[in-house]
């Protein structure tokens, strides 16, 4: 119980009531910085360079494209559109059948998937003239579960984390 209290406080803590992002119009523009992937594998971190362009399309939907790599060769055209008429669900669509979903909340677009044995936590937050982009992968099979099941000592299940990809994009345009 007192787990579940602490979730719920940690949680309200964070949101900002009033604070009106625009999303995603002020996201607009090409972001560009290093993306830094550290895998819990021992093998050292890879440094690749990454730029996310974002722009408004027709209608409702804009374009989301990522490049990785310095000469942008690996590049994924997406859009990206509103789910709800709240502005907080979203939908980035990779145009294969893909659709996956994100939510937005105080300048932070936050979406989970799981695709074969991993889930992955994707989370891009606008800082000023900054998008810092992240994405935890995990294993989807838990690699512990504690606890006794009851009130007082719920069963938890906690999972192991195979990689971190993380990037400070700046707007150059």
């Amino acid at each position: 119980m007192n787990l579940m209290l602490s979730f719920w406080l940690l949680i309200a803590a964070q949101k900002h009531p009033g604070q009106h992002s625009n999303f995603p119009q002020n996201w607009v523009g090409v972001w560009k910085g290093m993306l830094v992937w550290n895998n819990y594998k021992g093998s050292a971190k890879q440094k690749i360079p990454m730029s996310l362009e974002i722009r408004k399309g027709d209608s409702s939907e804009n374009s989301w494209i990522i490049r990785y790599g310095s000469d942008g060769k690996d590049e994924r055209r997406y859009s990206l559109r509103p789910a709800d008429s709240l502005g907080k669900h979203w939908i980035i669509d990779e145009k294969n059948g893909i659709l996956l979903d994100f939510f937005h909340e105080s300048n932070t677009l936050t979406g989970a998937f799981s695709v074969q044995n991993a889930t992955l936590v994707t989370k891009y937050s606008k800082l000023k003239k900054r998008l810092i982009f992240e994405v935890i992968s995990k294993r989807s099979e838990p690699a512990r579960i504690s606890g006794a099941g009851t009130e007082e000592s719920p069963e938890i299940k906690t999972y192991k984390i195979t990689a971190i990809r993380s990037a400070e994009l700046k707007k150059i345009d």
